[in-house]
């Protein structure tokens, strides 16, 4: 089957909203008009039969930070390395010497690709109202 990585457009939004919702208690939630707003952050995995078997989106902030989101992967392609290709395909939208960051529940996953703790003494520190 053949697959591809490429640049999610307005017609992959409703797979993507959908994709995002089979992970909604590990993924922040991002409603179908936040995706809509933001689709030109967001990457597939599409196979060979149209169909989106993952996504990632890049979040630029500044030329210092950038963050990785909403990175899900369907159950049937994982353990085949599309989450490290759509995260390598992300970092590709970093600038040099940028700072990428991902808040996720997965860190032994973004451990192996090379993520970690800032040595800078730099925290990202959430407060809930």
């Amino acid at each position: 089957m053949k697959t591809f990585i490429r640049q999610a457009t307005i017609q992959d939004a409703v797979l993507i909203y959908t994709l995002l919702q089979t992970e909604n208690s590990k993924v922040v939630y991002r409603s179908l008009d936040d995706i809509l707003d933001n689709i030109k952050n967001f990457i597939v995995y599409q196979t060979g039969d149209d169909t989106i078997s993952g996504c990632i989106a890049f979040e630029n902030y500044s030329s210092k930070i950038a963050e990785i989101r909403s990175l899900v992967v369907a159950p049937f392609f994982r353990k085949q390395g599309v989450g490290t290709a759509l995260v390598k395909q992300a970092l590709k939208r970093a600038k040099r010497g940028q700072e990428v960051f991902v808040v996720t529940s997965n860190r032994e996953f973004f451990n192996n690709i090379g993520f970690g703790q800032q040595l800078n003494e730099k925290y990202i520190l959430f407060k809930q109202k």
